[in-house]
């Protein structure tokens, strides 16, 4: 169950120091682990943080894979992918990392966007929104 919680959380980095490099969804729709397999295998630092694969000299961020050997072709493309898909993440010493809950446009957790899911993964279909969402019944 926590596993598929992990695929409507996302996190947003700050420091990077409490989410996973390969295993958290952070940058992209899914885990470095599962996009880039290959690469994972061959990860000197399976369980390493996102700071852990941060060096910063002078305010500048650079980013070390620790990947411990030799690269075949395909492999030195996908590193290519890799980077270029973290060049899209700004990480911050000063903030902490955040979750972002992916069902809802704020990123804020709601009691009806958990439901939504519940009820597509039951196969509800009409269920009566208004009625429970919009009801003008009184709170006690």
């Amino acid at each position: 169950m926590l596993q598929k919680l992990f695929h409507i959380i996302a996190f947003v980095v700050g420091k990077g120091n409490r989410v996973s490099f390969w295993n958290d969804i952070w940058c992209g729709e899914s885990s470095f682990r599962d996009e880039f397999p290959e690469l994972y295998l061959k990860s000197y630092e399976k369980e390493g943080s996102v700071a852990s694969h941060l060096k910063w000299e002078d305010n500048v961020h650079a980013w070390d894979l620790k990947i411990r050997a030799r690269l075949s072709e395909a492999e030195i493309e996908q590193t290519g992918n890799l980077l270029h898909l973290l060049e899209s993440v700004q990480p911050c010493v000063e903030d902490e990392d955040t979750i972002r809950w992916t069902l809802s446009r704020t990123g804020r957790y709601t009691v009806r966007s958990m439901h939504d899911v519940i009820a597509a993964r039951e196969g509800v279909v009409n269920y009566p929104h208004k009625l429970v969402w919009k009801s003008d019944m009184p709170y006690k």
